[in-house]
Formats: C-alpha cells, structure tokens, sequence
C-alpha cells in the first residue's frame, strides 16, 4: 500500500523545514574554519559547527532492512516481508492494500526520527 498525498505532505514539510534550518546554521559557517585538505577519517567542520546540528551516536533503537535492527515490527494488518525484490534492495515489502505494521521507537534527549521510502524503481538510474 502506497501512503495518501497527507504522508507525502508531512514528508515535505519535515525535509523543508530540516533544509532550512541546516542551510541557515551554514551560513554562519566560515571557509576559513574548515580543513580542506580533506581526511575522510576526520570530521569535516570544526566541532564549534558540528554540535549545533543534533545528532545520535548511540541511537536506543534502529529499524532498518540494510543492518541490524534493535526493534522488530509487529504486523497489525496485511503481510510485510523483509527481502529483496532486487540484489542489493532489501525493504519491508508489502503486496496487500492498507497493510499496518507498528514500530516501538525510544527517543534520547535530543529526539532524531528518519523515515525513508521507495514506491517505485522506476526511472532512478542511469
């Protein structure tokens, strides 16, 4: 089941608003405060800059097809499967309509919550 426009709204408006405040916080930003020589092992701004953007560490739970997940769905409606439908692609797949699954997430101090999705293959690549 693929969302309704309201999720796709909501998923637009989170991105817009994320920009913002990341494209605001960069204008602050100095070119002569960043390392341009470049170690990929490294952080690549100063910390003065990377601690005003929060981020998690250590997150206290991880729902993902790509590695290990601390959490494990619980299916409320409909079939989810975890696999690939192309090598390399694994996803929680869905082929029933209004599938439900349910994902008990925790939070640390400063709350960071991605959600991804992929409707379609169709025209990405080259």
């Amino acid at each position: 089941a693929h969302p309704g426009f309201k999720t796709h709204q909501a998923v637009a408006d989170m991105l817009a608003f994320s920009f913002r405040r990341i494209w605001d916080q960069m204008l602050t930003m100095k070119v002569e405060d960043m390392d341009l020589s470049r170690d990929f092992r490294k952080a690549f701004h100063p910390a003065k800059y990377r601690n005003k953007f929060p981020r998690c560490m250590y997150p206290c739970s991880v729902f993902s097809a790509f590695r290990s997940s601390t959490v494990q769905p619980k299916i409320l409606k409909g079939n989810w499967t975890l696999y690939e439908d192309r090598p390399g692609k694994p996803g929680w797949i869905s082929t029933e309509p209004e599938s439900l699954m349910q994902v008990e997430l925790c939070f640390r101090q400063k709350p960071t919550f991605t959600f991804t999705y992929l409707r379609s293959y169709e025209k990405l690549g080259a």
